[in-house]
């Protein structure tokens, strides 16, 4: 268990290092990263993150994932830059898993989570400041957690989705 956690790989390239340095904002807290070998490339870079690396010999299980992710608070979500619209599937995971995502805004997150209270980060230096809010306000963070997750459920559900495809209103 840990208060913030993450779970993934990490790039050798300007996308390893944006990954770092935005899970460096979170190092003085209590933060686990369940990664792969290619962190070692931005430890010396960024030595605060090396005690905070569980290196995985082998992608984890979805099952593992969850229970992590289950015995967690927060998760910080960083915009992918290969994902040029939409929405990191990853936050829908964090909301169904009951833990609250810190997420990189992206543009496409005004238009998902309009007029609620999803924990964005904008600027890279205030991330530890919105974490802290969520670890020292427990019943916001199951309050805001529980919206997001009526929210999704309510408008994009599977069965939404498929209602959606197939033309039904």
């Amino acid at each position: 268990c840990s208060d913030i956690v993450f779970v993934g790989g990490n790039y050798p390239n300007s996308w390893g290092y944006k990954r770092s340095l935005f899970l460096s904002k979170f190092s003085d807290l209590d933060l686990k990263i369940y990664g792969d070998t290619g962190w070692y490339v931005w430890l010396e870079i960024f030595p605060e993150l090396k005690s905070k690396l569980i290196l995985q010999g082998a992608r984890l299980s979805s099952d593992s994932v969850n229970t992590i992710m289950n015995c967690s608070k927060l998760y910080p979500v960083d915009a992918n830059p290969g994902i040029l619209s939409g929405i990191h599937v990853r936050v829908f995971d964090c909301i169904q898993s009951s833990i609250l995502p810190l997420v990189e805004y992206r543009k496409d997150l005004d238009i998902v989570f309009k007029d609620l209270e999803l924990p964005v980060i904008h600027n890279y230096n205030d991330s530890k400041a919105l974490a802290q809010k969520y670890l020292n306000d427990n019943s916001l963070r199951l309050k805001t957690i529980s919206v997001l997750r009526e929210h999704i459920m309510q408008n994009y559900s599977p069965k939404k989705a498929v209602e959606g495809m197939v033309g039904f209103v």
